[in-house]
């Protein structure tokens, strides 16, 4: 001990232990099996997982580009409308319905008369309405061509009128009469000069009759794109037709309440349009490949609550209440169109937020989507795929480097930050991702992960499997084979070790002057660690017993050997013993070992232990005895693996084994007798489980 009573070591230089082969070997297994290569294998593993996340990102990031998740990433748009609070939209709009109530005012004439309709723009002019768009197509001339000439007239007395046209599908040619070349005349004025790249291109035009044509100050068009599975998300804002671009219904009206009847000034910079109004402020319209631009969506028929039906519209102006109407629609846009559906339906579509919706809805959507800037911006490709990179390295460190239930957690962790960050940049930011590829990322990158560390782990193990069986073969090596041939004396030893190696020892040396030593120690620990230890011993004890006789100064030896060259806190019991067959004597040291137990005509002497183990304690001073040993004398030698062996919780223990040899000696049984019987009764006690530790027994027998 030092001068403050702590242990003190001292670092061995050199190899003392006589160049033990199986010290040297046994120590490099250790060294691998023990730590020094599992920080490279667990560097090497994250590296690996992380790639292989990454690899999983680009292969979504690719599926995505080709399309293949395009009908989900739609289905979470709109799961994104249906889960959030209700939305309203802009009071400045307002809707004029003409719904079941209307037609069946008008004794369910469909469609209604078009003096109706010049009626009612004659009540929202008189009551002040900023703008006013009627998303019905007065195509082709009416029952009563009076009727035309007054929808005109009305609608040339005021210039905030906004009429529909319409660019139909080559399909529908036969349903709609061409223009005539008049009409295409009067149409360019509506129209803007062709500065806008990747738009929607029309072949064909259906407009209003002549005379509503002739008289309108605006026109826009009241087309929509249906999505692959049919549902309105969007629409195209304008169209190119003759080359020239048109308008949208909801631009014209938003124009229209800034003060200005020609259609607005439009710019292009690569994927976004710019709207300038007339009076001078800007909207920037964020437009896909197709031309389409998506919009965000405020709501159905919740979102307007300022709608009025048609008839109420005109009863009210009958009954002269002209101030509660300039008090509904004055100063604001207002947007006609049809919304019923069981005397008629008309103008359906579905949507994100319903199955089936009449489409002034969308066009409504519009306007406030233009009032409030309130559009879809999609995040472009380097910016998902960036993402999908930093969350692929994310998650291939974290599934690499915890234990697969902590990775699964933080799997479960990601996919629900996933779906609050698309909340999140969807209602705050108006950002759609899409989620599709990145909901997929966690799940399929765990999966892949988890294949990959079982089959690493799976190499791995089988590697140190061999490793183990290398270290296992090494150390029997240190383990006699075959005791060797003394006269008068009927030796035995066996070792089960309870892992691949263990950590008890014995063995058998003839020293010069003819005497027998047999040694049984049982080191610190187990597995390879304990293996390791006892190869010290091993080697140890044959250095000692080639330079000193007696059992106590061998002892001694090791001891200062092993305190030398391990780290505090290894140690081993030991039991040394020498037979003198001519002496007919027995000299033993007991090192804190179990009692060794000595048989002579039926008794049964415990030889108990008198010192410290060795390589505990520096200077250690080891006690020796002696015994006579005679002609059928037993010398009985065992680890603690016999006497503490247990079959639920309760110990083979010393007093089992004291009758057993009491038992056996009876019949005077060979060494190899009693050696067997003792592991075969602790195997029977256990049931054969011997796991717990490793069982040695040596038997030496005088004859």
């Amino acid at each position: 001990h030092d001068a403050a009573g702590a242990p003190a070591r001292v670092a061995l230089r050199g190899t003392p232990l006589g160049g033990s082969v199986g010290s040297g070997a046994l120590a490099v297994l250790e060294a691998r099996l023990n730590g020094v290569t599992v920080p490279t294998a667990q560097r090497m593993r994250v590296h690996s997982g992380m790639i292989v996340a990454l690899v999983c990102a680009l292969a979504l990031s690719a599926a995505q580009l080709r399309g293949a998740f395009a009908g989900l990433d739609r289905r979470i748009a709109d799961a994104r409308y249906q889960l959030r609070p209700a939305v309203r939209a802009s009071e400045q709009i307002v809707l004029v319905t003409i719904d079941d109530t209307t037609i069946q005012e008008f004794e369910r004439a469909w469609p209604l008369p078009r003096n109706l309709y010049a009626l009612l723009l004659h009540v929202l002019t008189r009551a002040g309405a900023a703008a006013i768009g009627v998303d019905i197509l007065f195509i082709g001339a009416g029952p009563e061509p009076k009727h035309d000439q007054l929808l005109a007239a009305m609608t040339a007395e005021n210039p905030r009128i906004v009429h529909a046209m319409h660019f139909p599908e080559p399909s529908e040619a036969g349903d709609i009469a061409l223009p005539s070349p008049g009409d295409l005349q009067l149409l360019e004025r509506h129209g803007l000069p062709d500065r806008v790249h990747d738009l929607p291109t029309a072949r064909m035009v259906a407009l209003p009759v002549t005379p509503l044509l002739e008289s309108a100050a605006a026109l826009g068009h009241t087309d929509v794109t249906l999505d692959p599975d049919g549902t309105v998300r969007g629409l195209p804002y304008f169209f190119e037709f003759a080359g020239r671009v048109y308008p949208a219904l909801s631009v014209r009206l938003v124009s229209v309440a800034h003060g200005g009847t020609q259609p607005p000034a439009v710019v292009q910079d690569g994927s976004t349009v710019t709207v300038e109004w007339s009076d001078g402020t800007r909207t920037q319209l964020p437009v896909d490949a197709d031309g389409m631009t998506p919009i965000v969506f405020a709501g159905d028929r919740e979102a307007f609550p300022q709608q009025y039906s048609m008839s109420e519209i005109l009863q009210r102006f009958n009954a002269g209440d002209e101030r509660a109407l300039a008090e509904a629609f004055g100063g604001r846009i207002v947007l006609i169109g049809t919304t019923a559906e069981q005397e008629v339906a008309t103008d359906l579509g579905s949507t994100p937020l319903a199955t089936l919706t009449p489409l002034v809805y969308v066009h409504a959507n519009a306007v406030n989507a233009l009032l409030e800037d309130s559009f879809v911006h999609r995040a472009s490709v380097p910016v998902r795929i960036l993402m999908m990179t930093a969350m692929a390295a994310l998650f291939g460190w974290a599934f690499s480097a915890l234990p697969l239930p902590g990775a699964a957690g933080v799997m479960v962790a990601g996919l629900a930050a996933i779906v609050g960050l698309d909340w999140l940049l969807f209602h705050v930011g108006t950002v759609d991702l899409p989620a599709t590829a990145f909901l997929l990322l966690p799940p399929t990158s765990y999966a892949a992960i988890a294949s990959y560390r079982f089959v690493f782990l799976e190499r791995r193990t089988r590697e140190r499997e061999k490793e183990l069986e290398t270290a296992r073969t090494i150390q029997k090596r240190l383990l006699p084979d075959a005791p060797p041939h003394v006269d008068q004396l009927d030796l035995f030893g066996t070792n089960i070790p309870a892992r691949e190696v263990g950590g008890d020892y014995f063995d058998f040396l003839t020293l010069d002057d003819g005497r027998l030593a047999v040694v049984l120690a049982d080191v610190s620990g187990k597995g390879v660690p304990a293996a390791l230890l006892m190869s010290h011993v091993q080697a140890s004890l044959h250095a000692q017993a080639r330079e000193r006789r007696a059992p106590a100064e061998i002892a001694s030896g090791v001891d200062s050997l092993l305190f030398q060259s391990t780290q505090a806190g290894h140690y081993a019991t030991f039991f040394l013993a020498t037979v003198d067959v001519g002496a007919r004597t027995l000299h033993y040291c007991n090192a804190g070992h179990n009692a060794g137990y000595l048989v002579r005509n039926g008794s049964v002497e415990a030889l108990e232990s008198s010192s410290a183990p060795v390589g505990l304690f520096e200077g250690t001073e080891f006690v020796q005895s002696e015994r006579p040993f005679d002609s059928g004398d037993l010398l009985v030698l065992y680890s603690d693996g016999i006497t503490e062996a247990m079959y639920k919780g309760e110990f083979y223990g010393d007093e089992r084994l004291r009758r057993l040899l009491e038992d056996l000696t009876r019949g005077r049984m060979t060494a190899r007798g009693v050696g067997g019987a003792i592991v075969k009764a602790v195997q029977d006690f256990t049931r054969g489980d011997l796991s717990d530790d490793d069982v040695t027994v040596v038997v030496v027998r005088r004859i």
